[in-house]
């Protein structure tokens, strides 16, 4: 019995110890292990709503039905060597494989969807001729990369007529169309007129009341 009684109480001792050591001294010692900081990202990417907000703010684009051929193709646009970049395409391509041939077409045209990672060494530009790409979704791309990749997309886009939307806000400063800004419960459109116009949109004056500009817009 006092074997027991004192090895229960050593056991206690060392249990305290140890959470001492947890919260006090632990911290003092350098991580080893490399965390991606996500801290910056004040928006949350969520396709299924996206492509939702996608279908209907074409409802109120004048031009889209003469850039599509047979169907309309939008191409998710990632940066395979991204974590972040590479989970928002798979979570797109995951939805469109998920989702009914129904909710897949807009007024009765079929929509597809294509995936071009920017690391690949094939040129941007064959892959969204080759795949007649309509519309083209950027990822979040490495932020130390992210502002030459989006401007060599926003050249190109803007060259083939290719009109451009995305999940982040900051993008639309670097010349991209349409962003869907989605945090908490709260669902805004943001647009940048002059790029929007450049890329060969053209909104209806009841869908520009009801966004908010932000780029380029002088």
């Amino acid at each position: 019995m006092k074997f027991a009684w004192w090895h229960k109480f050593l056991r206690s001792v060392f249990l305290f110890l140890f959470l001492i050591f947890l919260t006090t001294l632990l911290p003092l010692y350098p991580s080893t292990v490399n965390y991606v900081d996500f801290t910056d990202i004040q928006y949350y990417l969520n396709p299924a709503r996206e492509f939702d907000l996608f279908k209907k703010v074409l409802t109120f684009e004048r031009n889209w039905k003469s850039r599509v051929s047979e169907k309309l193709v939008i191409a998710i646009i990632y940066q395979s060597s991204y974590s972040l970049s590479t989970w928002a395409m798979e979570d797109w391509h995951k939805l469109y494989e998920n989702l009914p041939e129904t909710d897949k077409q807009l007024e009765h045209i079929p929509i597809a969807l294509v995936t071009i990672d920017l690391d690949s060494t094939t040129p941007l530009e064959n892959e969204l001729r080759e795949n007649r790409v309509n519309f083209v979704y950027l990822t979040p791309l490495e932020a130390s990369k992210s502002q030459k990749l989006i401007k060599s997309v926003k050249d190109l886009c803007t060259k083939l007529k290719i009109a451009t939307f995305t999940a982040i806000p900051e993008y639309l400063d670097y010349g991209l169309a349409v962003c869907f800004k989605l945090q908490d419960s709260k669902v805004q459109i943001l647009l940048n007129l002059e790029a929007s116009k450049a890329q060969g949109l053209s909104f209806s004056s009841q869908f520009l009341r009801l966004t908010s500009l932000r780029g380029k817009n002088g």
